[in-house]
């Protein structure tokens, strides 16, 4: 079957280096914003590539193909309806659910209506609760509420690798793939040598 999309990864959470966590099979989804074009990023049933870097400033080198995955969903989200999922957090790689909150709300912690927010969302008719989001378009709020993300899910192992060979980093001793260090370093503590 003919591949089709292809998803790119770059940054790390807690648990590791993204690239690490898809070839160990404990990143199995992902997250993403609709395409500005409107198309699917991937499609049901149909293989996709996974990329590293793609776009990146530094332009150091190609971008590292990690390998080859049969997508079993692709579904539209909302990150209000992930707020609790503790599930979901994990298998995009996080370690726990409040790194995953991080990632995508960074100012969560600050924001001390956000509980009393999400539980009035949770008890009253959506479609008010929206009508009311996108009468403040530009607040932070109204994208919290009303935008629709992309969660991408792979089967795993994927149903092919291009991880060959790993290098410890001297820093800091832990694990690097061998082609991916020689570029850009030590994915978990940066250093270059």
């Amino acid at each position: 079957m003919k591949p089709f999309g292809m998803v790119s990864f770059s940054g790390s959470t807690k648990v590791g280096p993204f690239y690490m966590l898809i070839w160990e099979g404990v990143k199995r989804q992902t997250i993403r914003e609709p395409r500005k074009d409107g198309q699917d990023h991937v499609k049901v049933g149909r293989p996709f590539s996974l990329y590293w870097k793609v776009r990146r400033t530094d332009k150091e080198g190609e971008p590292h193909r990690l390998g080859l995955a049969m997508c079993t969903a692709y579904e539209a989200v909302k990150l209000i309806d992930m707020w609790d999922d503790e599930a979901n957090a994990l298998a995009d790689g996080f370690i726990d659910l409040n790194e995953f909150r991080d990632w995508f709300f960074g100012g969560w912690r600050e924001a001390h209506w956000l509980d009393d927010l999400i539980e009035a969302y949770r008890s009253i008719d959506r479609s008010v609760y929206e009508s009311v989001a996108k009468a403040f378009p530009g607040a932070a709020l109204s994208e919290f509420l009303t935008s629709e993300y992309r969660r991408i899910k792979w089967k795993y192992p994927l149903i092919e690798t291009t991880c060959k060979d790993f290098v410890n980093c001297p820093r800091c001793g832990r694990q690097n793939d061998a082609l991916l260090f020689s570029h850009w370093g030590c994915c978990y503590c940066g250093w270059k040598g």
